[in-house]
Parts: C-alpha cells; sequence; structure tokens
C-alpha cells in the first residue's frame, strides 16, 4: 500500500476524517443507549405506542453504520493510516457493528413490550429491573471510554460482564419458577425470558466495545473472557 506524504493540508484533513469517524460513531452509541432506555421504558410503563416508536427509529442505526464504513475505507484509502491510527480506525469500525446489535437488541425487546403490554400483567417484569440497569451501566461505561480514550475504564466495563451474567442467570431462573407456579401467565414469562437473554447480549456488545477500547488504546491483545450464561436460550434464539 502506498503511503501518502503528510503536508500540513493533508494532516488537517486526516485529522478532520478521524474526527468525523469518531463523531459518527459517538451519535451511534447515544442512540443505542437511547433506545434501549426507552424500549425497557415501553416495557414497564405497558406502552405500546412507546414500543413501536423504538422499532420506527432502527433505521436511523443501521445507516449510521453505513456512514461509519463510509468514513472508515475513506481513511483507508486516501491516508493509509499505521499504528495507532490503525488501531482506533478499526476499532471504530467494529465498534460501529457492534452498536447496530445493541440497536437491534434495544428493538427486539420494544417489539416483546408491545406485545406484553396487550397480555394480562403477570408481574414479572419487575425481575428485570437489576438486569436492566447493569447491561445500561455496562453499556455507557464502554461508550464513555471510547468517547475519553480511557483504557481503565475500558478494563471495568470488561469486569462488568460477570455480575451481568451471574444475574442473567438468576432471572432466567426466576422466570422458570413463575412460568411453573402461574401457567396462565407462561405465554408473558416466556416473553420476559427472551427480553432478559437481549439484555444480556447487550451486555455482551458493550464488553465487546470496552474490549476493542482497550486495544486501540494499549496495542495489548484483551484475553477471551469465558462466558457465564448457563441457561438454555441460545444465540439463534433470540
Amino acid at each position: 500500500m502506498t503511503s501518502t506524504i503528510l503536508t500540513p493540508h493533508t494532516v488537517s484533513s486526516y485529522d478532520a476524517a478521524l474526527h468525523e469517524l469518531r463523531t459518527v460513531v459517538s451519535q451511534m452509541g447515544a442512540l443505542a443507549e437511547s433506545q434501549l432506555t426507552a424500549a425497557l421504558d415501553a416495557l414497564v410503563e405497558r406502552d405500546v405506542a412507546g414500543a413501536l416508536g423504538v422499532v420506527a427509529l432502527d433505521h436511523r442505526l443501521d445507516r449510521l453504520q453505513e456512514e461509519a464504513e463510509l468514513s472508515a475505507t475513506t481513511i483507508f484509502s486516501r491516508y493509509s493510516p499505521l499504528a495507532d491510527d490503525l488501531r482506533e480506525v478499526m476499532a471504530s469500525l467494529k465498534i460501529a457493528g457492534w452498536l447496530e446489535r445493541v440497536g437491534d437488541y434495544a428493538k427486539n425487546i420494544a417489539k416483546r413490550a408491545s406485545t406484553l403490554a396487550e397480555l394480562p400483567d403477570a408481574e414479572g417484569s419487575a425481575q428485570l429491573y437489576e438486569l436492566s440497569s447493569l447491561a445500561k451501566h455496562l453499556l455507557r461505561t464502554a461508550l464513555a471510554a471510547y468517547l475519553d480514550r480511557d483504557a481503565d475504564l475500558a478494563r471495568e466495563a470488561v469486569h462488568g460482564d460477570a455480575a451481568v451474567d451471574a444475574e442473567y442467570n438468576r432471572v432466567f431462573q426466576s422466570l422458570i419458577s413463575l412460568t411453573e407456579a402461574d401457567g396462565r401467565s407462561a405465554a408473558g414469562f416466556v416473553h420476559l425470558q427472551f427480553i432478559a437473554k437481549n439484555l444480556e447480549r447487550i451486555a455482551d456488545q458493550a464488553t465487546n466495545i470496552a474490549e476493542q477500547v482497550e486495544f486501540a488504546i494499549t496495542g495489548e491483545p484483551v484475553a477471551g473472557r469465558e462466558k457465564g450464561d448457563t441457561s438454555a436460550l441460545g444465540v439463534g434464539e433470540v
């Protein structure tokens, strides 16, 4: 690959291109977080209109991901970034993909929240309070690490994934028990189980983001982590 000769003008354009990429990914993070919050609010408030609003906005994350990909492609083709800059561009590109998935999971939660709003209230959504709080905190921490280029904050987010897995396993078992105790509300509890799984997957994406941030900053590969999810729900079932 041919290197670009860095004149003052080229450096200025390069910095602007990097800033544009960071801005798009930051916008994705803000939107993904707001979509998750809105989906969970719709669940708690049994708000069908709010849930449908989350579904309707999902396309914005898709468009922003396309912008991030275009921005990264432009940087690669024009400037041939190396070392720290190369890691940052690659990290931003991967993070954009994970944020798009967070949006998909938020959309899935909203769809099930809409369905649950039409079912008798089984009082099961309270089981998700701690899990949703942990998942939102993990996502917020990972995004802050990206925005601030903070490796310590990234490590904090990575370590927080274990608490999410433990809480998810507790919720899963609790919902099974509730289903067995109240068969009339079984359909609602099943929807809540899938919402819990989506929250656990969101935490996974947040952890991926945090690991990538740490690698982009330090250049040190992050050791793979073992998953603590012991439920029977597989990836393809969510």
